[in-house]
């Protein structure tokens, strides 16, 4: 037995936001994005504390998730937009990704 798993023993199925994102290395606001996005819906790696809104989350469920290769999902990233010209030109801000190139004087 590894001396994580040893640890791992004593440790209460249910903890705090806070201490899943210390064993874990989870953010609080990826908990929460996960959340939100149903990644991890109600009851499935996280539960409210009977009788309270007190968030927990289920460190077993976790595990399991992680083992079946739902840890890899990523979230979607959102397209790139970039500045229109005709916008660009009618607010009279030009783009600072074009240089400009030195004038050469004869």
């Amino acid at each position: 037995m590894r001396a994580a798993e040893g640890k791992r023993l004593l440790m209460a199925r249910y903890v705090t936001i806070a201490k899943f994102c210390e064993l874990t290395g989870f953010t609080p606001a990826a908990v929460y994005t996960r959340k939100c996005k149903g990644i991890w819906p109600e009851g499935s790696v996280w539960k409210y504390e009977p009788g309270t809104k007190k968030i927990l989350m289920d460190i077993e469920a976790y595990d399991e998730w992680v083992e079946k290769g739902q840890g890899s999902q990523s979230f979607p990233t959102p397209a790139m937009k970039s500045p229109s010209p005709t916008k660009a030109s009618a607010s009279g801000n030009a783009s600072k990704r074009s240089p400009v190139l030195p004038t050469l004087e004869s």
